[in-house]
């Protein structure tokens, strides 16, 4: 077995111990001594604590043009209506902040940009996962650079979505010109494919990977980005929103790739 299981195997057998444990100190014991059993428990509360403000809390960051539908990413990955019209950002150089109720926002990232108040949700889905949604690229473009560099520091990923008329919008690439040069955590996202299959019946997963293949060239060129192929996915975003909604799987397109690559990334953190 490679060490990587094996680690997460004993993780969750420790973790599957773990709640009996803290209910067995909690009644008294015959072969313990009072005060030894309140000791230990003490002890059994003090790491439980220090478990749940573990920071392994995710920042994500999304950055994308007019309609691309980062709203709608937003509430596929939730699986719930968690971005709505209201809580549109009330001018173009706001960052909108989405947290679940019990996680809170990094005390160091900044408060300059930012819309207030935060949108607060209670999906599960999303509870130790923070989305930072930036200013449209195609609005108020002079401030965008700053945003980006200001909050660039705090995020763990940044999802750069486009759909098929917006990818090559050299506003984009002058964006990402300024993260960086480690870009390791940066995924890009081709959302509205469910536009393409109606565009070309039968050909839509093909057209897909050549606009990925070409966003590829395009952002190293035009940006001096350098991202792998396999962190190019195509998804729908409203055709994944619509299952997770309807508690079904979302398992057409990249979208399964999109969550397990977010998971992958909290759990590495954590």
């Amino acid at each position: 077995m490679p060490p990587a299981e094996i680690e997460a195997s004993a993780v969750a057998r420790v973790q599957a111990s773990w709640a009996p444990l803290g209910a067995f100190l909690a009644h008294d014991l015959l072969l313990v001594p009072a005060s030894r059993r309140a000791a230990v428990r003490r002890e059994w509360e003090e790491i439980s604590e220090a478990e749940r403000n573990l920071d392994d809390r995710l920042t994500v960051g999304i950055v994308g043009g007019t309609g691309v539908g980062k709203s709608t990413l937003i509430n596929a990955l939730a699986g719930a209506e968690i971005s709505r019209s209201g809580d549109r950002r009330p001018t173009t150089d706001r960052v909108i902040a989405y947290r679940h109720r019990s996680t809170r926002l990094p005390e160091t990232l900044p408060l300059e940009h930012r819309s207030e108040p935060d949108v607060v949700h209670s999906t599960a889905a999303l509870e130790r996962v923070i989305v930072l949604d930036f200013p449209d690229f195609d609005s108020v473009e002079e401030l965008h650079h700053e945003i980006l560099s200001l909050y660039f520091p705090y995020l763990d990923v940044l999802i750069v979505l486009v759909d098929d008329v917006k990818y090559a919008d050299a506003r984009l690439f002058d964006l990402l010109r300024c993260l960086p040069q480690s870009h390791e955590n940066l995924h890009a996202v081709l959302n509205k494919v469910d536009r393409l299959e109606r565009r070309y019946p039968g050909r839509s997963r093909a057209v897909a990977n050549e606009i990925l293949d070409d966003l590829v060239l395009k952002l190293e060129a035009h940006a001096g980005v350098r991202v792998r192929r396999d962190r190019l996915l195509a998804i729908s975003a409203r055709n994944a929103f619509l299952e997770r909604s309807r508690g079904e799987k979302a398992e057409a397109g990249d979208f399964p790739a999109l969550v397990a690559f977010l998971e992958g990334y909290r759990q590495e953190k954590r």
